[in-house]
C-alpha cells in the first residue's frame, strides 16, 4: 500500500488535537482539505479511524493503533530536525 506521508502528518494532528479544524490551523491548511485527506487515509486503509461528532473526534481502536505508530514517527523526526539545526548552529 503506497500511502501519501502527509496524511499520516495530518492524522497525527487532526487526533492530536481531536478536531479537524485545530489541525487545520496548525497545519496552515482549510478544513475541508483535511477532511478529504482523512477520508482518503480511511478509505486506503479500509477502516474507519475517527468518530466524528459535533464536538470533534474520538479515534477509534484502530485510529489509535495507527496513532501510537505515527507519533512515534513523528516524534523521532522533530529530534532529526532538531539535531540538524543544532549542528549546523555549531558549524556556523
Amino acid at each position: 500500500m503506497q500511502t501519501n506521508l502527509e496524511y499520516y502528518k495530518i492524522f497525527y494532528y487532526v487526533a492530536r488535537y481531536c478536531n479537524f479544524t485545530k489541525a487545520a490551523r496548525v497545519l496552515g491548511n482549510s478544513q475541508p482539505n483535511i477532511t478529504r485527506a482523512m477520508n482518503s487515509l480511511e478509505q486506503q486503509m479500509n477502516c474507519i479511524l475517527f468518530i466524528r461528532n459535533n464536538r470533534g473526534v474520538q479515534l477509534t481502536p484502530e485510529g489509535e493503533r495507527l496513532y501510537v505508530r505515527v507519533a512515534a514517527a513523528m516524534e523521532q523526526l522533530q529530534l532529526a530536525e532538531e539535531e540538524l539545526q543544532a549542528s549546523s548552529g555549531l558549524e556556523h
